[in-house]
């Protein structure tokens, strides 16, 4: 039996702290995987690797004729050229996973429960009913599974090209007023976002 490495999110696994394993030694076990990048900032592609030459006989010939061979491998190429490069790559997956760290703990600080204990980049937080009718007003979310009790499994991906912003506290006493909204309104208008006490679960918008 031959094993294949699916690696459409490889760049994070590999910065993850938990993480024991390496691009050579998955290089060593698998008889096949693939290295995604539209994960981590390219534009298009995944580069297909066989350590052992012979491995899968005619490859591209197959793959010609089920119509995804792309006619300007070059760009993809210079894709995966620029990703490996003065160790591009290897510092993506642990600036997102850092950047995931410190979203985990500020859920868990508002008393939010995280389903999985997943260490990579990706995060799943519950929402009561409320929660998520609240986050609704703001933002689009992506609802992973339903819990029990109206629950919601929500999964936040956190970015590899994070943006540090300075928060504008534009509410502090009056977060139950509705003097909050004409506050969030005129923080927006200021071209800043509002302080993190807003988003998602406290915000009365």
């Amino acid at each position: 039996m031959l094993l294949y490495v699916d690696g459409a999110r490889l760049v994070y696994a590999l910065g993850c702290q938990a993480n024991d394993a390496s691009l050579a030694y998955i290089a060593r076990i698998a008889d096949a995987f693939y290295i995604g990048d539209t994960k981590c900032g390219a534009l298009f592609g995944e580069a297909v690797v066989f350590p052992i030459p012979g491995t899968a006989p005619r490859f591209f010939t197959q793959v010609k004729r089920a119509g995804p061979l792309l006619a300007k491998e070059r760009i993809a190429g210079i894709q995966f050229e620029t990703l490996f490069e003065d160790g591009l790559y290897a510092g993506l997956g642990p600036r997102a996973v850092a950047t995931a760290d410190r979203i985990r703990a500020a859920l868990r600080a508002r008393g939010l429960r995280l389903t999985y204990p997943s260490p990579t980049n990706q995060i799943f937080v519950e929402l009561s009913p409320d929660d998520r009718a609240r986050l609704e007003r703001i933002a689009d979310i992506a609802r992973w599974e339903e819990g029990a009790e109206g629950r919601t499994v929500m999964r936040i991906a956190a970015s590899w090209a994070p943006v540090k912003r300075t928060w504008t506290p534009c509410w502090r006493s009056c977060s139950r007023q509705a003097g909050h909204r004409r506050a969030w309104q005129g923080s927006r208008r200021q071209g800043a976002p509002p302080c993190p006490s807003c988003v998602p679960v406290s915000c009365p918008r």
